[in-house]
């Protein structure tokens, strides 16, 4: 995938991670809504009478479900503006909270032999750990020896510090990390043992929640969950492929994109609400996606998530542009990233020189830290690819968050976003 050039910047040392796939927004269908009833407006009576206004109107419902403790549901209108017949005045008869159009998000759509890491590291301090991890040479992120990236020679010590920081901790087991993404390849070898499951009532084992079905099978068919669990947690030290961040953690996946890279706003309602039921052993969660459009309804989950001390690492976008809540155009909003939340972390990306990557969005007052997010090599489907976005910087931070919290298990949210 090609992008467009912005300016390039470079960021202090102090200040380097990762991100990188993010994402898009259109109407999921163009007349689909969701409906949120009021906390006292249960699937009763009141719900009746809400069907009965829709239905006259010539809509259709299609679901219904719960999130967040809120009653939605879903409806269909083939031919008329729903939010043009139903203005506010009319929410407060029918016990409606709000309506809108069911969004759609998506992730973006977008060498040489390696070079061997060099015996002399004395200008690291302190000295890099190496694992035995054959590709260790190829994640710069982790270690910058000035290797080149996909034909780019990098800058020495252009990286996440991460191979120093090993010196301290490579993680523990008892650490949980959320993924809401596309799934994740939970065969593959170099994941597997840092996965989360649990197992169904005929005893098979399953790694988390597919909100797109609501069942508990979270196949990656598009690739984009497995190479972000890579850079967060592939196994390291274990002789296959390469390291994650965390070599210790346990990733927990919440689907809600399918094969194309598309998804709707009550499938991911669904996925947050499912998190958030699982609040009290989950502390971050990793978003590498996003869209251009304000949901009331999404901003009031993350603000729920916010509110329970839950770190949500979120992509600042791949547009290349400067991020402006004021802003007119479409294109310099990038949800969740613009929701002001007290313990939300919004990741730019750079390369492995130093720079703003090209496509990275940026903003002195949204985006709060960059990581290395051009050229990532990781784990995909079957196997390992390069990777640029800043879907693939997201997860750099992510695993440190994880790192840090594993060596310091007592920490607050706040204590941890101060620390990074």
């Amino acid at each position: 995938m090609s992008f467009k050039f912005a300016p390039t910047r470079r960021f202090k040392q102090s200040l380097i991670f990762a991100l990188s796939l993010v994402w898009q927004s259109h109407a999921f269908a163009q007349y689909e809504y969701i409906v949120a009833l009021k906390e006292d407006a249960t699937f009763g009576v009141q719900f009746q009478k809400v069907l009965s206004s829709f239905t006259k109107e010539g809509a259709t419902p299609t679901e219904k479900f719960i999130a967040f403790g809120k009653n939605y549901l879903i409806v269909n209108s083939k031919n008329k503006n729903l939010l043009e017949l139903f203005d506010q005045q009319k929410w407060a008869k029918l016990g409606i909270s709000n309506l809108e159009k069911n969004i759609s998000y998506s992730v973006l759509r977008g060498s040489r032999p390696p070079e061997k890491i060099p015996d002399d590291l004395h200008d690291f301090n302190p000295r890099p750990v190496i694992s035995n991890d054959p590709d260790l040479n190829k994640l710069w992120g982790i270690l910058n020896f000035g290797q080149s990236v996909q034909g780019t020679p990098g800058y020495r010590k252009i990286d996440s510090a991460t191979a120093q920081a090993w010196n301290i901790s490579t993680g523990q087991k008892e650490q949980l990390v959320g993924i809401m993404d596309t799934g994740v390849d939970y065969n593959h070898p170099d994941l597997n043992a840092n996965l989360w499951r649990n197992k169904d009532a005929n005893g098979a084992a399953y790694y988390g929640y597919n909100a797109l079905a609501d069942n508990n099978d979270v196949t990656d068919g598009y690739g984009h969950g497995t190479h972000v669990s890579g850079t967060i947690g592939a196994v390291g030290n274990n002789g296959i492929g390469i390291a994650g961040i965390n070599w210790n953690v346990k990733m927990v996946h919440v689907k809600i994109f399918d094969s194309s890279g598309s998804t709707s706003l009550s499938t991911i309602l669904k996925g947050l609400s499912w998190f958030n039921d699982r609040r009290d052993k989950i502390k971050v969660i990793n978003h590498s996606w996003g869209g251009n459009t304000f949901s009331q309804a999404l901003s009031d989950a993350f603000k729920e998530l916010d509110g329970h001390g839950i770190i949500n690492v979120i992509a600042a976008g791949n547009s290349s542009e400067k991020l402006d809540r004021n802003s007119d155009k479409a294109i310099s909003k990038i949800y969740p990233a613009m929701y002001e939340l007290e313990n939300s972390i919004v990741v730019a990306s750079f390369d492995n020189k130093g720079r703003l990557s090209g496509f990275s969005n940026y903003s002195d007052k949204i985006v709060d830290i960059a990581a290395p997010g051009t050229g990532i090599y990781s784990t995909v489907p079957d196997g390992y690819a390069y990777k640029s976005g800043t879907s693939m910087a997201t997860p750099h931070v992510t695993g440190a968050i994880s790192l840090l919290w594993s060596q310091h298990p007592s920490w607050t949210a706040s204590m941890v976003k101060s620390r990074l």
